[in-house]
């Protein structure tokens, strides 16, 4: 179990901005182990974005100066990532942010956070206690804690969790053209650890 600040910073928005308008940035020399991308994406353009959408890739940019903030969208995901079948017009907004944030992790890691995500204190306070030892850190999500929480995922692309998942979602988008259920990511995520004890570990 996580201690420390590694476990103490989850995101919301409402009347939280002065929050984080008025906090230090002081925070932890930057451990260059771990690639400092941060992944953020709105499908449809930063231009158009709304504002509360805007204000969390400014907090993100505020707190973690050292680091490089990335604003995809569906003009400019290719940079980064090769995805064959993200194209596929069966395949829903949902379902391609799943798939871009485990491609993006896999190859270049750092850390993926739903565009509705502030960033209250600076990455480098605790980010790297959290992904000790397994390089990956995510927080509990539904069905009790067991699910992932894939709205905050950060990860080296090295890390065996990672590249695990991100290979069971390929070989799932490659064999249908459309998701069987809402949370198919979670049940890869599932299914992994139940089948591999190194995934597991």
């Amino acid at each position: 179990m996580l201690t420390g600040k590694a476990g103490e910073y989850a995101v919301g928005f409402q009347d939280v901005l002065n929050i984080w308008s008025n906090s230090t940035t002081e925070y932890m020399p930057f451990q260059a182990a771990f690639p400092n991308n941060v992944w953020l994406l709105w499908l449809s353009g930063w231009e158009s974005a709304p504002w509360m959408v805007k204000e969390v890739a400014m907090s993100y940019r505020r707190h973690n100066p050292g680091w490089k903030i990335h604003l995809l969208d569906s003009s400019n995901v290719k940079q980064y990532v090769d995805i064959p079948y993200i194209h596929n017009a069966q395949i829903g907004s949902h379902a391609k942010s799943d798939i871009i944030r485990l491609f993006l992790l896999a190859k270049h890691g750092g850390v993926w956070a739903d565009a509705t995500m502030l960033c209250f204190a600076p990455l480098d306070s605790w980010i790297h206690e959290g992904l000790m030892p397994a390089q990956f850190f995510m927080y509990h999500g539904r069905d009790g804690g067991k699910g992932p929480a894939s709205w905050f995922l950060a990860s080296s692309n090295t890390s065996y969790i990672i590249q695990k998942w991100k290979e069971a979602t390929d070989d799932y988008w490659t064999k249908r053209k459309e998701m069987h259920d809402y949370f198919w990511m979670d049940e890869l995520f599932q299914v992994l650890m139940r089948t591999d004890p190194l995934f597991l570990r």
